[in-house]
């Protein structure tokens, strides 16, 4: 079975066919089987002549796996030899090798394509072959004929955990499929499909997502399959073909097509889709069931767990970085910033690619205490929360910081759940995520900045481009936190390469001039962020004002200030 797997297409037969060949031969649509074979499968011969039987033309396909195959047709009322039968090709999906069956679809239209193209439909003259090509030409005016392929779309709608089927009127009794219907000339795919689904039932749909594709040969169609939402309306059959449609949910199935075609693929993904939710919709009623017992303390507990909740926001914590860059430690500063934004950037590729709803947008019954946006999981606050006081706490070894740490870790994360716009999986999903980025950068940053140490100036500065645009590229969706992300640490990164280089400022010195340098650079850093949204507002496309904003603010930081801060005489130089 392994040497069926790759199917080559191919025009021009091989000189001499010496070795067994795959034969696909049609009697009208009936395929030849060899019904002795278990399973049952195509004659595989040397010579089609040894069965003794008539055929009409013979086409070359190609090689399937180390063998040849041919397609023939065959002259009506010619009986089938001993041992074999003829059977329609559509009941024989599962019963013959996949792959038999994909060559087979082919071979039925080659063979259809050579039986109605024996004249010439301009003149009237007898068609030729073409040696080289799939085509016929006509030698009296040079008319071309390829095999005909007659594109349709075919589209699975959903809403919620329901699915739109409908009933054409030459479907057998009681079977229902998805809406499929032929592109139009001139017509796009997602234009066909919008059209369709007006068209049979009425509905406008969204959010059209590519699924797959399947030649169908019944007799010369190729499904493309998509899945879309619905949008508005309500059923109506103004289409003639349609004889009934239909909401229906994964429990109330009528009789579906059979796993032969793309519209049961695409019901079959829906269904797989479906179980998967309603296991996440068991994690999630039970988290909403412990949120509601938290939530019934408030408003008692609001306003403590409000001022944990802004400790875990990413503007405090990047206040906290500013000020251990300019005030504490100008080295844990800088490690600290590079964690940050890469902790932020991969929290929101987690959410993107997760694209969990919130609890008051998944349940009513949870009251929003505070705003949040975007997906759930994983929670952000937990995950910086883990990084950054983790990371503190590992490097100053403090017994006090680390019971301070421990206890943010803890309460911080708390405060989403019962402000109700996390799950307690949501937490989970931050802490798992946090400490393993913690674990890796502890791991990573110290090899990586004595690498970095050893280069020159350019390496330095070409990492600090790079890596920050690698990031925004990567970035899977058109959302603007990919770019806030990796402008910021693109400025921050240049600016923490020419500050070593050129300013070296000192962050320690006396009380006053660290609060100085802190309210001078937070104040300009503001006044930098404020001012620019309000320059850039209204300016399209908004990605290349939000990358030159964020990249500021952050040179700001990392150079900026340090260099204003050794010219005002606020912090000295190394």
């Amino acid at each position: 079975m392994d040497e069926r797997k790759t199917f080559i297409p191919g025009v021009v037969p091989p000189k001499d066919q010496l070795k067994p060949a795959w034969w696909f031969a049609f009697q009208g649509r009936d395929l030849l089987l060899d019904s002795q074979s278990s399973p049952i499968t195509i004659p595989c011969l040397v010579d089609f002549e040894e069965l003794r039987l008539k055929a009409k033309g013979q086409h070359y396909l190609g090689q399937l796996g180390s063998r040849h195959c041919y397609a023939l047709e065959l002259a009506e009322g010619n009986p089938p030899p001993p041992g074999m039968t003829f059977q329609g090709l559509r009941h024989l999906y599962g019963q013959v090798d996949e792959d038999l069956f994909q060559v087979a679809g082919r071979a039925v239209q080659i063979v259809e394509w050579d039986r109605i193209n024996q004249f010439c439909s301009r003149c009237g003259h007898r068609m030729g072959i073409r040696p080289t090509e799939r085509a016929k030409e006509c030698p009296q005016c040079g008319l071309l004929k390829f095999p005909r392929l007659s594109p349709a779309i075919i589209v699975l709608v959903e809403r919620g955990h329901e699915l739109l089927l409908a009933r054409a009127c030459h479907f057998p009794p009681g079977l229902y499929s998805v809406i499929a219907g032929f592109v139009e000339p001139s017509e796009t795919l997602e234009a066909a499909l919008l059209r369709e689904v007006r068209e049979e039932v009425g509905l406008t749909i969204k959010d059209i997502r590519y699924f797959g594709s399947q030649p169908w040969p019944f007799p010369d169609s190729l499904m493309i399959g998509f899945i879309a939402t619905y949008e508005s309306g309500e059923i109506c059959l103004d289409d003639p073909e349609i004889e009934d449609a239909g909401w229906f949910t994964a429990d109330n199935l009528p009789s579906i097509p059979g796993k032969i075609s793309i519209a049961r693929k695409l019901i079959d993904w829906f269904l797989a889709e479906q179980g998967k939710s309603r296991t996440m919709e068991g994690t999630l009623d039970w988290g909403v069931t412990a949120i509601l017992w938290f939530q019934q303390f408030s408003p008692t507990l609001d306003i403590p767990f409000k001022l944990f909740t802004l400790m875990g926001e990413e503007v405090f914590f990047m206040l906290l970085v500013l000020l251990f860059y300019w005030c504490i430690d100008r080295r844990t500063g800088v490690r600290l910033a590079i964690l940050l934004l890469f902790s932020g950037y991969v929290n929101t590729v987690a959410k993107v690619l997760a694209n969990q709803p919130r609890p008051f947008q998944y349940d009513t019954q949870v009251h929003q205490l505070f705003e949040a946006s975007g997906g759930g999981f994983p929670s952000g606050h937990t995950q910086n929360t883990v990084v950054i006081w983790g990371y503190v706490a590992s490097r100053a070894q403090n017994v006090w910081l680390w019971v301070t740490a421990g206890l943010l870790m803890v309460l911080t994360p708390l405060s989403r759940v019962y402000l109700g716009v996390h799950f307690p999986t949501d937490l989970i999903g931050g802490y798992l995520l946090g400490i393993s980025l913690l674990l890796v950068y502890c791991w990573l940053e110290p090899r990586v900045e004595a690498w970095l140490g050893r280069k020159g100036l350019a390496w330095q500065l070409s990492a600090a481009f790079a890596i920050p645009a690698l990031m925004i590229l990567l970035f899977p969706s058109d959302e603007k936190n990919g770019i806030i992300a990796g402008a910021t640490l693109m400025g921050m990164g240049v600016g923490f390469v020419l500050e070593r280089h050129f300013v070296k400022f000192q962050s320690g010195g006396v009380w006053w001039k660290q609060a100085l340098r802190f309210m001078l650079g937070a104040a300009v850093a503001f006044t930098l962020w404020l001012g620019l949204r309000s320059v850039f507002f209204g300016l399209e496309p908004e990605s290349p004002y939000c990358f030159i904003r964020y990249g500021l603010v952050g040179l700001w930081g990392a150079l900026g200030a340090p260099w204003v801060f050794v010219k005002l005489r606020l912090a000295e130089t190394r």
